[in-house]
């Protein structure tokens, strides 16, 4: 009896734990960004291009004529008449186009009060001198997380998405100093 009731003491102190204890989500939940802090990748597919052309044309005559002439001009015979014209002409047209893939994982900073996860982030390369940096920005309807915790930038509302580049290859794209003097001049 004595073994029982020290048994009974023993037992009454433990108690069982889950192996799952401080997870957020469950074995079987869905691992979207759901909270302030969650990681989400945004998958950057844009292509931007635009056209302008535009045209202007101008045409000018002007025509001046006089008589003979009396007093200082009477060494004018006759009808004398001088006539101009001119003609311009411009046409331009200008392309631009661009397409930037990449991706992205962000945070969520706070969620909006219509439950929209508002979020951020960046992502830095150095390859060889060359630094590349995208930042990302926007907000993210949770029903357009697609599986994988990923999401399209296209469906990023306020998207704010900026991408720029230091080094070697930028510096080899822009006319040197000298360049630009002669393009001024001539």
């Amino acid at each position: 009896m004595k073994n029982i009731i020290i048994a009974i003491c023993l037992l009454s102190s433990v108690f069982a734990e889950s192996l799952w204890q401080g997870e957020r989500y469950g074995l079987f939940d869905d691992h979207r960004a759901k909270q302030v802090g969650d990681s989400l990748t945004v998958l950057v597919i844009e292509t931007i291009s635009s056209k302008q052309s535009n045209g202007n044309t101008m045409d000018n005559a002007n025509h001046i004529g006089f008589g003979p002439g009396t007093g200082f001009a009477n060494f004018l015979n006759t009808e004398t008449s001088f006539g101009n014209s001119s003609t311009y002409k411009a046409t331009g047209e200008q392309t631009s186009a661009g397409e930037l893939k990449a991706e992205v994982t962000v945070k969520v900073r706070s969620i909006a009060e219509n439950g929209e996860l508002v979020v951020y982030g960046d992502k830095i390369t150095n390859i060889n001198g060359d630094k590349k940096t995208i930042e990302i920005s926007g907000v993210v309807r949770p029903e357009s997380i697609m599986p994988g915790n990923t999401v399209y930038s296209s469906a990023l509302a306020d998207a704010r998405i900026n991408f720029s580049q230091d080094g070697e290859l930028r510096n080899n794209d822009e006319p040197s100093f000298i360049n630009k003097i002669f393009n001024m001049i001539f």
